[in-house]
Parts: C-alpha cells; structure tokens; sequence
C-alpha cells in the first residue's frame, strides 16, 4: 500500500526502557514505522485515545504522519537523518565512555606494571649481587687446565730428556771401564809367551811364534794381528777424555734430574689449581640454577619493560575520542531538513486551522473558536474563549476533531494535487459516543455532504444507530436481510 501511495517508512530513534543513561540521554534503537504506523490517518477507531493518531505520540509521530500524508518535503529524510544522527550520538557517547574506560584500565595496569616492574628490577639487582661469576669461574678452569696441560707438556719434555742423559751417562760410564779393562787386558796379554791354547791346550809351536813376529799373526789363533801399538801416553789420554766425557753426563743427568723435579713440581701446583677451580665451579652450580634464575628475571624485566611501554604509548594516542565526522554531517543534515520541513508544515498548519475548526463545529463539536495546529502535534484548541487541550476534550470531540483534521488534510492536499492520501476514511461507531440524538442525523449528514462534495473522498461508517436509515439512501447501506446488522 505504501508504495502504490508514494509513501516511505518513517524511521524514528526510541528510547529503550532500562537502557543505561548517558548525558540525561537514555540509550534507544532506530525504529521503522511502515502502514500499520500510518493505518490510523485512514482508520478512525476511537474516540477514547487522548492522541490525535495512533497510539503514543513518541517521537511526534502523528505530525509526522500528517507531513508524510500532505507530502512536506524531506519528511522521511528529515526522520531518517534524526534518527542516524542520534544513533551517531549514541555511538560518539559509547565511544567517548569506552576511551574514558579504556583510559581509566590503561592507567590502573600501567600502575600495576609499573609497580611490578619496580619489583622485578630489585629482583634482577640482588639475584645479580648474590649470584656467582659463573664466566669468571668458567674462565679460571680453562686457563687452569691449560696450565696443567702445559706443565704436563713441559713435565714429559723434561722426562724424556733426564732418560736420554741417564742413557749417554750410562753409556760413557760404559765405555771408559771397557777401555779401562782393554787397556789393562792388553798390558798383561800382551806381555804373554803362551805355549798352547788356552782353550784345547794344544802346544804353539815355533814357526806359528815366527809367523807372529815375522807377519803379524796371532801365534794362538793365526788371526792377522790389528790392533796398532799404543805407548803409555796414548792410552792415558784416552781414559782422561772418557772420564771427562763420563763427568759431562754425570753433570747433564743431573741437571736434567733437576729440570724434571722442577717441572714435576710445576705440574702438581697447576694440577692443584686445576681441581681447585673445578671445585669452585661445582660448589657454584650446586648452589642452585642461579643463572638460570638470573635470566628468567631479565627476561620478566624486558617483559614489563615493554608492557609499561606499549601501556604508556596507547595512552599517548588513545587518551580523546576520534571525531566523528559521519556525526557532525548527519546533525548539520537534521538541522537543515528539519527547519526546511518547519516551514513548509507551519505554513500549510496556518491553512489547514481555519478550515479545520469549521469543519468540526459543523461536525458538532460545541463552542470551538479556533483550533492551531504546531509541529509538535499539539491542537491547542479554544472553546468559548478559553485555551483547552485535545486531551481535556470529550470523546465525541476528540472524534469529530481527528475527522475534521483528517479530511481538511485531504482537502487542502488536493488543492495543492497532493494525493499521498488514498482518499479512504473508515469511521467505527461515531454515534457510540455522548452525543445529542438530534446531532447525531447532523453529523452523518456531514459526512455524506463531505463525501459528495471532495473528489475522490470515500468515507466507510459502521454503526448501530438508527438515524442511518434516515440520512443514508439505500444504495449506500450494506446491512443484512430485513435491515439488520451485519455483525
């Protein structure tokens, strides 16, 4: 129906009930009213609501209703804008209390993180005062080590030479009782005249004698005779050259005696120091993983570090509220459509006020003066010269008004070829309201002259009273057989 009209939904902001308050502005939706909002400007079902349309007046939805049927300009964009911008607002406001919120957590778990930063530091300090240098003990264990290294080196070294000099020692010593003994066997051998062997004693005889003498062969054993003849002197130098030789190993095997004590002695001290430091290093690594417990608390500080950084920084950028560009344009919208839509409605309201007050005297509302119509759906009647309320009214009055308004709205709107309202009325029970029997047959005859008279105007009655059958003609009666009720 809507469409075939030219009518768009009418959105509206409502407050929803027990929603928070932010700023005296209680926290509400956008809701869309669509025909059964705008049924009420064509289906007049009571004269007991003391609203002029429909069934709450929130949002001054019957002046709405009344723009929408005499097509003010902007009606749906200017109820589309209101209701986005104060949902804009709304949003602003959540918005502006989160980054308050968030503002306020930031800076309680900056404090706390601050605090437990603080906490942490101390920590590291006396972890890193009590704990040992476990890379300065380290240290001291290598460089022990490869000191007993080096004097075992040293140690082998010095070894190995006192065992070549014990030998050449030996070796001399050897030689000179040897040459010692030679000389010796030589003086007295030499000075022999065996008969026979010495072995088989068989007898030497006398050319094996000459033979020796003669050329040089051993009268004994006839074996060519090699060894030169030595005088005193020769063999005495000799014996003096090895015993000096023997006195030079003596003294050598006794220097590199020495050397090896030395280095021996060396190697015990720097294996000493070695084991010491080993030692050192155990008892520190058995006071517990200290260093293990000195990086986990450098790694807590590095952590806290940057969560007091990161808390800080969000704070620095998050402290005020984007502004909310959307928000200003649709309030700027709502402004300008709104004093448009003021204009144009106050304008034919002033129009309308005249007609209307002499419509509803005519329909029997008793003592109307005048009626003035504003934009925020207020009558603001007056009878017999006092200033009354559409509430304060009678039910008949109330009827008879929303009639009137209704149809000088039709009236008025097909003046202008405004045709937004399908030109339907449907009026339940008019006559079951107080109203005198005689102005009953008044009123429906009104209503037909109304009908007769504004093109394009349909008006439905359903009532019980008898007075139809007077001011109706039959064709325009729709009862049951024998004239009775329908329902």
């Amino acid at each position: 129906m809507m469409k075939q009209l030219g009518l768009r939904p009418l959105e509206m902001f409502a407050a929803t009930p027990g929603a928070p308050v932010e700023g005296d502005v209680r926290d509400g939706a956008v809701q869309t009213h669509e025909w059964p909002a705008f049924f009420p400007m064509v289906s007049i079902m009571s004269a007991s609501d003391s609203v002029l349309f429909g069934k709450n007046a929130t949002g001054n939805i019957p002046v709405r209703l009344m723009q929408a049927f005499l097509d003010i300009p902007f009606v749906s964009d200017l109820m589309s804008a209101s209701a986005s911008s104060r949902m804009a607002k709304q949003q602003a406001r959540h918005s502006a209390r989160r980054v308050r919120e968030d503002a306020d957590i930031r800076a309680s778990r900056l404090g706390a993180a601050q605090e437990e930063l603080e906490r942490a530091r101390l920590r590291l300090s006396e972890l890193r005062a009590s704990a040992p240098d476990f890379a300065a003990l380290r240290l001291a264990v290598r460089a022990a080590a490869d000191a007993e290294a080096q004097t075992e080196r040293r140690l082998d070294a010095a070894t190995d030479l006192h065992g070549k000099a014990r030998q050449a020692r030996i070796e001399d010593e050897r030689q000179l009782r040897e040459t010692t003994e030679s000389v010796a066997a030589r003086a007295l051998l030499g000075a022999l005249n065996p008969s026979m062997c010495p072995r088989c004693e068989s007898p030497i005889g006398t050319d094996r004698r000459h033979g020796e003498h003669q050329h040089g062969r051993c009268a004994v054993c006839t074996s060519p005779l090699t060894v030169p003849e030595e005088g005193p002197e020769d063999r005495e130098f000799l014996l003096d050259q090895l015993r000096a030789r023997v006195k030079a190993s003596r003294a050598a095997e006794s220097a590199t005696q020495k050397a090896r004590d030395d280095a021996r002695s060396s190697h015990r001290v720097a294996a000493e120091r070695h084991q010491e430091a080993q030692a050192a290093l155990a008892a520190a690594v058995g006071r517990g993983d200290v260093e293990g417990q000195v990086r986990d608390a450098e790694l807590d500080v590095a952590r806290l570090d940057g969560v007091v950084q990161t808390l800080a920084a969000l704070g620095d950028a998050g402290d005020s509220p984007a502004v909310d560009i959307d928000a200003q344009v649709l309030e700027a919208a709502d402004e300008v459509l709104r004093s448009t839509a003021k204009a144009v409605t106050t304008r034919l309201f002033d129009e309308l006020n005249e007609e209307i007050a002499d419509l509803a005297r005519r329909l029997g509302v008793a003592n109307l003066d005048s009626v003035r119509l504003d934009t925020r759906a207020h009558v603001n009647p007056r009878k017999s010269g006092q200033p009354a309320t559409f509430k304060g009214l009678s039910p008949g009055e109330r009827l008879r008004l929303r009639i009137a308004i209704v149809v000088t709205m039709i009236r008025v709107g097909r003046r202008y070829g405004i045709r937004s309202h399908p030109g339907l009325l449907l009026i339940d029970s008019p006559t079951d309201v107080e109203i005198k029997p005689g102005d009953v047959k008044i009123m429906l005859n009104h209503l037909i002259a109304l009908g007769d008279e504004l093109d394009g105007l349909q008006i439905i009655i359903a009532t019980r009273h008898e007075a139809v059958w007077d001011s109706f003609p039959a064709t325009r009666l729709i009862v049951g057989t024998d004239r009775t009720f329908l329902f």
